[in-house]
């Protein structure tokens, strides 16, 4: 959102002119003592109206602040009726489609040919597709990221990470990329809802094995941080404009331009709806964690997050 910008060059013509008037009140002390260049009521003047128009701004700008931040609240409704209205839009057409390919696979329309039988299973890749968008934007209308996550019990994040790692293997072998893992040894388990820190891993590693080249290399580290477990992803791909760190992990963000969208699971600089770091990022909250991302464009990105061990 624009930010109005305040008569810049009004403000310095006055600055000037005050700073004049200090300099021949200054010469009327120091240098020419006892006379009297300008009436007194000159300076008090130019003093009320300097209060006046810092006043009238400082009003101005509070009034901008709450039109800013009514519109952010609006905006954040608009996106959540619409992720709730499209989710919900989804689950029918999804639940008859996949009814009627089931008739068909079980032979009760009549017979299928082979040719016929390896389409329904194309069907059925891209059927699953579909109802992981449902999903992810039903969990993203939720709202609260308290809601995101399940109970929570005694994990071992280590394991966590080895299951998901062999999970996205298919993946990395289709692009020839190498995961290396780094896990510390002594790192104790936490209360955690597993299959929410799961989805945080798969979508911080399917975003690495997207923005890195076919042979790139990926590395998940996990480590003892004093009171608190941290995991790190990191990758070689084609790294983040530091401009954009601060905006990644929000609703429908996409850094690619939407003319080269593509609609692959991990096809290189392929995109999705832009859900998958902002469910990530409410699941950790919803542990009482931090996440975040460093980069250096061209060369890395690293994406971090903390959870507390108690």
């Amino acid at each position: 959102m624009a930010r109005q910008k305040k008569p810049a060059g009004f403000n310095i013509a006055l600055l000037a002119i005050l700073f004049a008037l200090i300099l021949i009140r200054l010469a009327e002390i120091f240098i020419y003592p006892g006379s009297q260049i300008l009436p007194p009521d000159i300076f008090f003047a130019v003093a009320i109206t300097e209060l006046c128009l810092l006043w009238f701004y400082a009003v101005k700008e509070k009034e901008r602040l709450v039109w800013v931040k009514r519109k952010e609240d609006e905006l954040s409704e608009m996106k959540s009726k619409f992720t709730l209205i499209t989710s919900h839009e989804l689950m029918t057409p999804i639940t008859v489609i996949k009814g009627y390919a089931a008739l068909m696979r079980e032979r009760v329309l009549g017979d299928i040919t082979e040719q016929q039988n390896n389409a329904l299973d194309i069907m059925d890749r891209y059927f699953e597709r579909l109802e992981n968008i449902k999903n992810n934007l039903a969990k993203l209308s939720l709202g609260t990221s308290g809601s995101l996550i399940e109970t929570l019990r005694p994990e071992s994040m280590g394991a966590l990470i080895r299951v998901t790692a062999r999970e996205v293997g298919p993946f990395l072998e289709k692009r020839h990329q190498a995961i290396l893992l780094e896990i510390d040894k002594d790192i104790p388990q936490i209360n955690m809802d597993p299959n929410g820190i799961q989805e945080v891993l798969i979508n911080l590693l399917i975003n690495a094995i997207r923005f890195t080249p076919d042979n790139g290399k990926i590395i998940v580290r996990a480590k003892d941080a004093a009171d608190k477990i941290r995991v790190e992803v990191e990758d070689n791909g084609i790294g983040i404009p530091k401009e954009k760190l601060a905006d990644i992990f929000e609703s429908f963000y996409e850094l690619q331009d939407i003319k080269k969208h593509s609609s692959g699971s991990i096809e290189f600089k392929s995109g999705g709806l832009g859900l998958g770091l902002t469910i990530a990022r409410k699941i950790v909250e919803a542990h009482n964690g931090s996440i975040w991302a460093e980069s250096d464009l061209g060369k890395y990105s690293r994406f971090i997050f903390t959870l507390p061990k108690k």
